[in-house]
């Protein structure tokens, strides 16, 4: 079961220096999760390709990006303890 994010701004801002924190590997792999179900949406062929240019951006780009779409998606865990990363939940970042 999934929340939507109802926190204070310091609940925010923590989850989004978690964001920071993660590794280049892991924001890529957050950005070829939220890609694969663009394209699935779309009803194209899915697949876990990175967008054109994506692994050369620095991590901080990488992170922005990925707090971008964490926070048009604005769901966390029953609980609402932990931010959703990517669409499924299966990467989350601390709201503190």
């Amino acid at each position: 079961m999934a929340w939507s994010w109802s926190h204070t701004a310091e609940a925010y801002q923590h989850a989004y220096g978690e964001v920071q924190k993660l590794t280049k590997s892991q924001l890529l792999i957050i950005l070829r999760e939220w890609t694969y179900q663009d394209r699935e949406q779309r009803g194209r062929n899915p697949s876990f390709r990175l967008l054109a240019g994506q692994r050369r951006l620095n991590q901080d780009t990488l992170a922005d990006l990925v707090w971008e779409r964490m926070s048009e998606q604005a769901i966390c865990d029953n609980g609402g303890h932990h931010a959703w990363c990517c669409p499924d939940g299966c990467h989350t970042v601390s709201f503190g």
